[in-house]
């Protein structure tokens, strides 16, 4: 079998049928929405008839959609038919590009509400306005805020009010802090039990 790039934590059952169904379904899903977008986006960047900025903002938009359909769908492929296992930690870099590009899709909807809003109080005069800089300015602006927003959510501790918000044990320990030794623990005997089994006569 194929390495996977995931930490695989190999599991069994019949729930894993319900599972990869819907791996499926989503997967099939996502690959002709690929190529639908590409073709949305040539529709859109050729037209004549909207304003330079609605096209700036919905072409933005397709982006967005695209940069995060490929990490889900770059995973799903690897759950499925590499490691054969949907229950697997997605690595950093694929979840920082998925967070970054909702992330900027949630900003540029807002904008497209505020440039719409715009187009209407000014009627008379905006349709004459054809300069870039709006665009320019509404991506500087949000770019910057996804990537803040996941430079801080990357940097970010627990804060004190986090961890004392935790449920504590009997022990006064929060119950992550348990759990992830108890994990620890688990790791460490398996590791000692399949040394144990592999030094046999």
């Amino acid at each position: 079998m194929a390495e996977s790039y995931f930490n695989v934590t190999k599991i069994s059952g019949t729930a894993n049928f319900a599972v990869y169904a819907m791996a499926f379904l989503e997967l099939g899903t996502l690959i002709p929405t690929i190529p639908i977008i590409a073709f949305c986006s040539s529709i859109v960047y050729k037209t004549s008839i909207l304003h330079k900025n609605l096209k700036g903002i919905l072409l933005a938009q397709l982006f967005g959609t695209m940069m995060n359909l490929w990490p889900r769908a770059f995973v799903l492929i690897d759950q499925i038919f590499v490691a054969k296992n949907h229950f697997l930690s997605v690595p950093k870099f694929i979840s920082g590009a998925s967070t970054a590009a909702f992330t900027f899709n949630n900003m540029a909807g807002h904008v497209l509400i505020v440039e719409r809003i715009c187009a209407t109080v000014y009627v008379d005069t905006y349709e004459s306005y054809r300069s870039w800089a709006f665009t320019v300015v509404w991506l500087s602006i949000t770019v910057s805020l996804a990537i803040i927003k996941k430079l801080l959510r990357n940097s970010s501790a627990v804060s004190p009010y986090e961890e004392k918000a935790q449920p504590l044990d009997t022990d006064g320990r929060p119950f992550g802090e348990r759990i992830q030794q108890e994990n620890e623990d688990k790791d460490a005997y398996f590791k000692q039990l399949a040394s144990a089994w592999g030094d046999r006569p």
